[in-house]
């Protein structure tokens, strides 16, 4: 179980850090496109087709992506120290990271994925083995309360007669079996203490049913949460793209004389905020698949002997000891 979130963990590390070299190289070319800006509004500026509260605007949109981008670089290369200390490396290598792969989103039943999530999640197999240490307790408390028996035999030779000789003869035996119990039959401490034994074997089985609930509503809202960030990438894609030919439009009316500074600054405005969302959102759909591998116990493989036993196999067991 500890490896699972180990890998989820290097997992997430590793695609936040494309997600923020990634925004690090939009905010770079931002700055790129509005040093240009800046240069054509001066000019407009002098041509007295704009004030310097334009130019002051543009200084400022400019000021923040390089902070943006500074700030990236930076988060991304704390990231790595981590990845590297994650995957057990010294600080100083140099990870070359390749593009994180696209999942395919899960198109399986609930039901089929339930049933996938109760035959491998560890955790249930670790109740269901906290069952068993329980229902062998119970039958060591019911074993107590059974009488300690002993079976006594005993053998006894004599003789009878008028005379010495005749009454050493030992020609006569008496013999007996019998049991013997001690004094504590069915005392109240065992009796205590198989009553307490009864109740957490319920208490255990209690603790199997909910967590197979738990591993149900897991499986079931992560489902969700995939087809919901699924959807989210179609979407912030056709906002990209809107954004990007409003920007394209705004800046060529500029360069024409037809439009002003504010609609250019306003539509890169909202450019960047629709690239930094379509990159978070490719990332969180990309390790939204993955979290529902590990709430499936799919994440990694585990040994058979290791995953849960099949449902009712409890109940059946404790039908069968009784």
């Amino acid at each position: 179980m500890k490896k699972s979130d180990t890998a989820l963990q290097v997992i997430q590390t590793y695609s936040e850090i494309c997600r923020l070299e990634q925004q690090a190289g939009v905010e770079q070319t931002t700055l790129a496109r509005l040093n240009k800006f800046a240069r054509l509004t001066q000019a407009r500026v002098q041509q007295g087709r704009a004030t310097k509260v334009d130019v002051l605007r543009v200084e400022s949109q400019h000021g923040d992506a390089a902070t943006r981008a500074r700030t990236a670089a930076e988060r991304a290369a704390a990231l790595r120290l981590d990845l590297a200390e994650l995957l057990g490396l010294e600080s100083r290598v140099a990870l070359q990271l390749a593009p994180p792969p696209v999942l395919a989103a899960e198109t399986s039943p609930i039901a089929a994925a339930v049933a996938t999530a109760l035959s491998n999640r560890l955790d249930l197999a670790q109740v269901q083995q906290d069952y068993r240490d329980v229902e062998r307790g119970l039958r060591i408390a019911r074993h107590m309360l059974l009488p300690d028996l002993k079976l006594v035999t005993t053998l006894e030779r004599y003789g009878e007669g008028a005379t010495i000789s005749r009454a050493s003869g030992f020609d006569q035996m008496n013999w007996s079996i019998g049991f013997q119990t001690g004094d504590d039959l069915g005392s109240g401490r065992e009796r205590i203490a198989y009553r307490q034994a009864q109740l957490d074997e319920r208490t255990a089985l209690s603790d199997i049913e909910t967590t197979r609930r738990l591993i149900e509503r897991q499986v079931r809202q992560q489902l969700l949460e995939q087809a919901r960030t699924s959807a989210e990438i179609g979407q912030a894609q056709r906002n990209r793209t809107i954004a990007e030919g409003r920007l394209r439009l705004a800046r060529r009316l500029f360069e024409m004389g037809r439009g002003d500074n504010f609609t250019v600054t306003d539509a890169e405005q909202q450019y960047q905020q629709v690239q930094s969302a379509w990159l978070l959102a490719q990332t969180e759909a990309a390790m939204a698949g993955y979290q529902l591998r590990r709430i499936m116990g799919t994440l990694l493989e585990c040994p058979d002997e290791l995953k849960p036993e099949a449902e009712g196999t409890e109940v059946q067991r404790r039908k069968g000891t009784k």
